[in-house]
């Protein structure tokens, strides 16, 4: 029976990535996510052609030759999370200066409005530390915007409790 790296995986509570990670740590595969190739030791379980998703399909006989120990499936895992979290700082760092000022802007819109409409908000002191320490990661400028907007609104909140 054919079928793809996520249902291969599903048994085992891998995803279609951390299942195409384990056959290329076990030389089924080569290459890289999203251009793997079959190794002369995959192609004997492989369909050159895709199913209707558009996925490679294994013959299910390649689970009795894949190492499926507690250590080889934590190593694909890992190798996944390690893989997501390069691509997420890749995106994160290819977004411009503009743009990232721009979310930032409309997240301190969001966080005042919300401030302003729900009296009962309140602020908590691990929200402003928190926000203070993703202004030490981000570019001086944005980061000093987005920490006077807190504090302006955070001063406005503390000056409307303290007249009430």
């Amino acid at each position: 029976m054919r079928k793809s790296a996520r249902i291969i995986g599903k048994p085992l509570n891998l995803s279609g990535q951390e299942t195409n990670i384990l056959l290329e740590q076990q030389g089924f595969l080569t290459g890289v996510p999203g251009d793997y190739t079959p190794t002369e030791k995959g192609a004997a379980y492989v369909f050159e052609g895709y199913n209707h998703a558009g996925m490679r399909s294994w013959d299910d006989s390649i689970i009795d030759r894949l190492d499926l120990t507690p250590d080889a499936v934590k190593a694909a895992r890992v190798e996944a999370a390690r893989q997501r979290a390069a691509r997420s700082d890749h995106q994160h760092s290819q977004k411009s200066p503009a743009s990232e000022t721009a979310h930032l802007e409309t997240a301190s819109r969001k966080s005042t409005s919300t401030l302003k409409s729900n009296g009962a908000a309140l602020v908590s002191q691990a929200g402003i530390q928190a926000i203070h320490t993703a202004g030490d990661v981000l570019a001086p400028m944005v980061a000093a915007y987005v920490v006077d907007k807190v504090d302006d609104a955070v001063a406005r909140r503390q000056v409307r409790g303290s007249q009430a």
